[in-house]
Parts: C-alpha cells; structure tokens; sequence
C-alpha cells in the first residue's frame, strides 16, 4: 500500500515538473521569435542573426529550467556544460533522425518533425532531470 501511495506521489510530481518543463521550452519558443523580431532590424548575416536568437532562447531557457522547473539549488560550470552538451545532442539527433524519416524514408516533413520533437522532448527531459540538474 505504501509502495503505491509512493508511486502516485512521484509520477504526480513527475507529471507536473514535466508540464513546467514543457511550459519553459515553449516560452523559450516565443523568446526566440520575439529576438528575432527585434534583431532583424538589425543584423543583417541570417546565420548570425538566428545564432544570437538561439543564444538568448536558450540562455533564457536555462533560467527557467534551473530556478522554474528543476529548482536547482547549485549551479555551477558544469552544469552549464551538460545543459549545452545536452542541447547539442539534441540538435545532432534531431536533424539526423529528420534525415532518415524525411529523405530515406519518405515521410511528410511536419508529421516527422512533430514525432522527433515529441521523442526528443523526452529524452532532453530525462537527460535534465537526472543529468544536467540532476533533481
């Protein structure tokens, strides 16, 4: 009775760490576009351009994973370091996985990029939770 009582309470809190996960990396979404917006104006160099936008969306989304999500309580370099590991691997098996179900495959590109990016949201997840603020 215990072990399930136990059960429930973590996948409830599981549950909604992973809501405020989710809820962060949409936001960081729309910090994205709302840089690009703004520094369009400015920076002329596309690949510049949307390497700065990256760069603030994911300095932004560090943040709010850390304090929001993870509540972290010490953050150090290597913590930054996995976080930044983390989300290159992410960006490497995304765009492989993309390759093999859109030009090998045959797939529709918006039907693969909403099935990678529902399996990579897991996996960056987890890889938060028990790698980077390991909480």
């Amino acid at each position: 009775m215990l072990g399930e009582r136990w059960t429930n309470i973590v996948s409830r809190d599981v549950t909604l760490q992973f809501i405020r996960f989710s809820a962060v990396g949409g936001s960081s979404v729309v910090v994205y576009f709302i840089a690009l917006a703004i520094l369009r104006n400015f920076i002329d160099n596309t690949i510049l351009l949307t390497f700065l936008c990256y760069l603030l969306s994911a300095i932004y989304n560090f943040i709010l994973q850390s304090t929001f999500t993870f509540k972290a309580r010490d953050i150090r370099g290597g913590t930054v370091a996995r976080f930044g590991v983390m989300h290159g691997a992410a960006m490497a098996a995304n765009s492989a996985a993309m390759y093999l179900l859109v030009d090998i495959f045959l797939l529709p590109l918006y039907g693969a990029q909403f099935l990678v990016t529902a399996c990579i949201t897991v996996a960056v997840f987890s890889a938060s939770k028990y790698w980077v603020f390991r909480a």
